[in-house]
């Protein structure tokens, strides 16, 4: 096993079998990270996952080197045992359902964060808005109310969900 490889994925000597088992075990490795995100996901604020974040690129990073050496020759895929085959494009199944509703709570946790934002940013901005009345001209002009123009107040937040 190399150190790039998970615990539990180590090839064995042998060829696509080998393979095969190994992508299989990284694919329910994956699988099983990246469901255990999105149940935590649901209870607990983005920013308590940054644990899981290392693991999670190691993998991903592992699966998709595999990924692409199985799609290169096309030829190993024929040689691994029909059983194997199934449990393995059943694990790639799943995990892309998986995945999948990852990205779709992402994305609306995403969605969620951004709203809240933007309205709290259009609150303060409300708030700050110039009181405007009629000057001597019967021209439209903010009042100053201690002699100082009022200045909008923004609000920016860069946080990645």
């Amino acid at each position: 096993m190399s150190a790039t490889e998970p615990a539990g994925t180590q090839r064995k000597a042998g060829g696509p079998l080998a393979d095969a088992e190994s992508l299989l075990a990284l694919t329910e490795r994956l699988t099983g990270t990246i469901a255990a995100e999105t149940a935590l996901l649901a209870t607990r604020p983005a920013r308590e996952l940054a644990q899981t974040q290392d693991e999670k690129l190691r993998l991903a990073t592992l699966y998709s080197r595999e990924m692409s050496a199985l799609a290169a020759d096309p030829e190993r895929i024929a040689r691994i045992d029909p059983a194997l085959r199934d449990r393995l494009r059943d694990a790639t199944r799943r995990f892309h359902q998986v995945a999948e509703e990852h990205s779709l709570r992402v994305r609306s946790l995403r969605t969620v964060s951004e709203r809240m934002i933007k309205a709290i940013a259009d609150e303060v901005t409300r708030r700050n808005r110039p009181v405007r009345s009629y000057d001597d001209k019967a021209l439209m002009r903010p009042v100053a109310m201690s002699g100082m123009p009022v200045r909008p107040t923004s609000l920016a937040l860069n946080q990645m969900v």
